[in-house]
């Protein structure tokens, strides 16, 4: 699965710098200057009428790339990447923006990666298996995006990034539906 995987004191550290190293250098950007975080995606660029074929392909590639990349050790640009495979085939341009920034951000962060911890009452003998759900809503009027992190025993085991189905009229009923989700 291309996934790193390096033994520390009290866990794991699953990474992919490797699979990053070879994503940066496949799409021309391994000497590209890197960035410290996905907070500056540009703004939306306008639909075009009828978007090359060629830029379609390449962000299509980019956002395949990315995605394995995000729901594999990389949550951290997750969201990003969901929007820039939503905008491949009807908006090119700002799918390979947000492409580029997300290859510019694994430049500096290559070796980040998800760090799997045994919890103290595991350390301590406790054998409770204790699984936990997070869920989180981003409400903007006419769409709202549901975020989930299931925990097991204090290690992050799965998470998701999803736009919600219906179109939720208030931030109170986005975060309803997003535990509702989550649970």
């Amino acid at each position: 699965l291309s996934v790193e995987i390096e033994a520390v004191s009290d866990g794991w550290l699953l990474g992919q710098k490797t699979y990053c190293a070879d994503l940066l250098t496949k799409l021309s950007m391994q000497d590209c200057r890197p960035v410290v975080s996905l907070g500056d995606v540009p703004e939306k660029i306008e639909d075009e009428e009828e978007p090359p074929l060629a830029e379609v392909r390449l962000a299509q590639r980019m956002a395949g790339g990315l995605n394995w990349l995000a729901t594999r050790t990389r949550p951290d640009v997750a969201f990003t990447v969901s929007q820039l495979a939503s905008a491949a085939r009807r908006a090119p341009q700002r799918a390979l923006a947000l492409g580029k920034r997300v290859l510019r951000y694994l430049a500096g962060a290559r070796t980040h990666g998800l760090e799997l911890r045994l919890s103290t009452a595991s350390r301590s003998g406790d054998t409770e298996a204790l699984l936990e759900g997070v869920g989180d809503a981003s409400y903007e009027e006419g769409w709202a995006q549901t975020g989930v992190l299931i925990k097991f025993r204090g290690m992050a085991i799965t998470w998701k990034s999803v736009e919600q189905v219906q179109v939720p009229r208030s931030t109170a009923e986005s975060e309803v539906t997003s535990m509702a989700y989550t649970a």
